[in-house]
């Protein structure tokens, strides 16, 4: 599938940084890479539910994924990608 539906849960700071950065919300248009099983992907943020527990994503490279997956959510920090969280698929 090309779209995914997420509910994520970020993480209080940013891994693998030397600086303990906060991690600021997810925005709309955002990009984001996703380990989704052994696939790796580049999804932009669609849209995002008015309390931020969901968010629909549409992906460059399309991914075999099934409800209730667990999956990766890094974002490019300075020109890498850092793990922010993770999420569960809902569709």
């Amino acid at each position: 599938t090309y779209n995914l539906k997420v509910k994520p849960s970020l993480f209080g700071k940013v891994l693998g940084t030397s600086e303990h950065e906060k991690i600021a919300p997810i925005k709309i248009r955002e990009m984001l890479m996703l380990s989704v099983n052994t696939t790796i992907t580049v999804g932009t943020v669609e849209k995002i539910s008015k309390n931020k527990d969901e968010m629909d994503l549409l992906l460059n490279i399309p991914v075999i994924a099934l409800k209730d997956d667990n999956v990766g959510i890094a974002r490019n920090i300075n020109g890498h990608w850092r793990l922010i969280g993770w999420g569960e698929i809902i569709l």
